[in-house]
């Protein structure tokens, strides 16, 4: 679509890296705006207490101390800290060190 549009020809790696820059955007402006991603990126309590029952009549029940562990590491996977934050490199590295004074503003050190 791009490139019939614009001539603009992306590599699997330049569209990768456009979506993780949209996605860290809307990460900072939510946060700029008061999302608090450790607070906030949680499932509603009964996911983790109601018991749910598969095709066959098997008991499910997430974990929560399971989700909040796979949730860091999927953070740390997108450049975020361990609280959700993107860590100040992962913005350079994304061309968005005009983001850094914004957030720092609001939490202090992305460190």
């Amino acid at each position: 679509m791009l490139e019939g549009a614009c001539g603009w020809k992306l590599s699997k790696k330049d569209w990768d890296r456009l979506i993780l820059r949209a996605s860290i955007m809307e990460r900072c402006l939510s946060i700029r705006e008061g999302y608090v991603p450790a607070r906030d990126d949680i499932l509603p309590d009964r996911f983790f207490d109601e018991v749910i029952y598969g095709k066959y009549g098997e008991s499910k029940v997430l974990d929560r101390k399971k989700f909040l562990e796979t949730r860091e590491k999927t953070y740390l996977g997108f450049g975020l800290n361990g609280k959700g934050i993107p860590s100040r490199k992962t913005l350079k590295d994304l061309d968005m060190e005009f983001v850094i004074p914004v957030l720092e503003k609001k939490l202090g050190s992305l460190e």
